[in-house]
């Protein structure tokens, strides 16, 4: 593969990234290796869209970025064991939904608690049908 070269914040970003990862596999019950395989290829998507589509929110780059993190999360099953795991898997699924939005994938309720704000995730059917007061459809 092509070493591609980040500027400084870039390279900070693909390591917060990596540590989200890397907490977040801590509260896998699966296939290790899958995951760090997994780990790789949603890093390795991070740095090429850093790399060729930086500040161009709609290029594909940025789409495989959103399938390999949406992938990476379906693979970490069950609850997250620390606050510090749900927390990472929350972030995750942000960045998720943020980058792809219509991309269909709500979380497993098992890894969803309501009594806790840290590992609460919306659902994209919650976020669809938002319709804020101060919508035309609403006066």
């Amino acid at each position: 593969m092509k070493t591609l070269r980040l500027n400084p914040e870039h390279s900070a970003a693909a390591a917060r990234l990596d540590a989200d990862l890397a907490i977040a596999a801590t509260s896998s019950r699966g296939n290790g290796r899958t995951l760090q395989s997994l780990r790789r290829q949603v890093l390795d998507a991070y740095r090429s869209a850093l790399a060729a589509a930086a500040g161009i929110p709609s290029d594909p780059h940025w789409h495989v970025l959103a399938i390999s993190v949406g992938t990476f999360i379906a693979c970490v099953a069950g609850r997250p064991r620390s606050p510090e795991a749900a927390a990472a898997l929350a972030r995750l699924w942000l960045l998720r939904l943020e980058l792809l939005p219509e991309l269909p994938h709500v979380p497993d309720n098992s890894s969803r608690s309501a009594s806790s704000s840290i590992t609460a995730m919306p659902s994209d059917s919650a976020l669809v049908s938002f319709v804020p007061a101060s919508s035309p459809a609403t006066t």
